[in-house]
């Protein structure tokens, strides 16, 4: 049997511990945690794997070094892992992901656009923020739907008053990701609702 993941667990590697400062040591663990749990994955046979990766502390260039070894895994060992948009991970903010995603050609992701819209701290109308989203729309193959405002990442029901605007926001960045998928020919893209 797979074990839940978070661990640590017999056989897995443990996270890196709090506040450890050796920058090598922490991409490296990252890297065989990240590659352990990928491979157990695959006992299920997944559609995909949704990765929390690296912190959102970790520098460029640290980031820099684990995408490069994760992707380049990735790729060789034929599993479909994106990354995702959360907040506490690297990818936290379209600001960051707007200079970084671009140096990976093969990194697709996690649209958890809720997230950004909180860390942005703006609303759904943001020019800046959409422009962003629109253009990662082609690398994002799995979308979260769930609904963030600019103090959180969960409204509190997105039929009703103040949130409508987010919703129908969130709904037109969705939109976008998946006429993107169309374009590129993907045949199916998934969701969470």
């Amino acid at each position: 049997p797979i074990p839940v993941f978070g661990g640590p667990y017999e056989g897995f590697t443990a996270p890196s511990d709090g506040g450890e400062s050796n920058k090598e040591k922490l991409v490296e663990t990252h890297l065989k945690v990240f590659k352990e749990q990928v491979t157990a994955a695959q006992e299920l046979n997944p559609t995909l794997v949704n990765c929390h990766s690296l912190k959102d502390y970790f520098t460029p260039e640290m980031a820099s070094q684990f995408f490069t070894e994760a992707l380049r895994w990735q790729a060789e060992k034929g599993y479909r892992v994106l990354h995702e948009t959360h907040r506490k991970r690297f990818l936290h903010s379209a600001w960051t992901a707007r200079g970084f995603v671009p140096q990976f050609d093969d990194l697709k992701m996690v649209a958890d656009l809720s997230h950004w819209i909180n860390i942005a701290e703006t609303d759904a109308n943001d020019l800046d923020l959409t422009a962003v989203i629109e253009k990662f729309a082609p690398r994002f193959e799995h979308t979260h739907c769930r609904v963030g405002y600019d103090h959180g990442p969960q409204v509190p029901d997105p039929r009703k008053g103040q949130w409508v605007a987010y919703m129908e926001g969130h709904e037109r960045w969705w939109d976008a990701i998946w006429a993107a998928a169309k374009a590129k020919g993907l045949e199916e893209i998934t969701m969470t609702p």
